[in-house]
């Protein structure tokens, strides 16, 4: 099997799916994958197979890759576990997954990733309605990270930004932190649109020099958006502004108690639509109607499984 990075071209790519022998179905199922066409790409990959496995993971059915992932070994399998274990939550697990393979320079800069939330979670754990509570999974206990030294000056400062993630719950510090990395590293650009990001500076953000990733969260940020994985990075609640913002709903309905009208929350979001259906329980004024409604535009399949469960059950006390 030829590995995911092998392949370059987009335009390659798009001819291999083209080709209709059978014999190269798993190379065309790699092809899909650099084309982000996962849910096609799953017909075409081995089942049990590394593909298989990162493909369940980048739709985020996190337990079925794990399970793929638990059945193999190696290093390509360990850096994919700790990868479906930091999105799980289970910041310790995938620190500890990562730490057993050969130390270089850009395991060292995901430890930090992986360090830094698991150190933020755990400083917000207390605060349900706080805007980066994550639940807390399992307890940190993390190695030092500080005594290695980077053969790479660009992997030194992806690290040293990563581990400012540690302080995203302390504004001040936080922007601080970002500065100080500015001063000494003027050229980089992801510093440098954190910091504008952050601070709500941006249209002094070139687009052009963002990834896919990097402009999603800029979306979010300016509030055009709320399609995002995880929307702590860049950090529009800094601004405190209410619009759309999952944050400010949830607060907003914890400090009245749900006592609130579901018809105001938008449905911008899966968690804004769960948020109007709890909201609607609370209060006894949502029916059955209306939660199958928003059950049906939730696209989390999961969220969707578990709702439609609740309303079978309920149908079928009343008969």
């Amino acid at each position: 099997m030829i590995d995911i990075n092998n392949l370059q071209s987009t335009e390659v790519h798009e001819k291999i799916t083209k080709l209709e022998l059978p014999e190269i179905g798993p190379y065309k199922a790699v092809a899909l994958i650099h084309l982000d066409k996962y849910q096609e790409a799953l017909k075409y990959c081995i089942k049990g197979s590394y593909e298989s496995a990162y493909i369940y993971y980048k739709l985020k059915k996190f337990c079925k890759a794990l399970k793929i992932v638990n059945k193999n070994s190696g290093e390509k399998w360990d850096v994919l576990k700790s990868q479906i274990l930091y999105r799980m939550g289970f910041f310790n697990s995938a620190f500890n997954c990562l730490s057993k393979l050969p130390r270089d320079d850009d395991i060292f800069v995901n430890l930090q990733a992986i360090k830094s939330m698991g150190i933020l979670t755990n400083s917000v754990n207390n605060y349900v309605f706080h805007k980066l509570y994550i639940k807390k999974k399992e307890e940190i206990n993390y190695d030092n990270l500080e005594n290695y030294k980077f053969k790479n000056q660009s992997s030194y400062q992806e690290y040293l930004y990563n581990k400012t993630f540690e302080v995203l719950d302390k504004k001040e510090q936080f922007i601080n932190d970002l500065k100080k990395l500015l001063e000494q590293f003027p050229n980089n650009l992801v510093i440098k649109n954190q910091l504008l990001n952050v601070e709500g500076n941006f249209d002094e953000i070139i687009q052009a020099d963002l990834n896919k990733t990097q402009r999603s969260i800029l979306n979010y940020n300016m509030h055009t958006s709320e399609d995002i994985d995880n929307n702590l990075h860049f950090l529009a609640n800094f601004r405190e502004k209410m619009g759309d913002s999952q944050y400010k709903w949830i607060k907003y309905a914890g400090e009245n108690n749900f006592k609130i009208n579901w018809n105001k929350i938008p449905k911008s979001t899966d968690a804004l639509n769960i948020l109007r259906i709890l909201v609607g329980l609370i209060n006894k004024n949502m029916n059955l109607k209306n939660i199958k409604k928003h059950m049906n535009i939730i696209k989390d399949s999961n969220i969707k499984g578990h709702i439609e469960n609740y309303t079978d059950f309920i149908e079928n006390d009343k008969k």
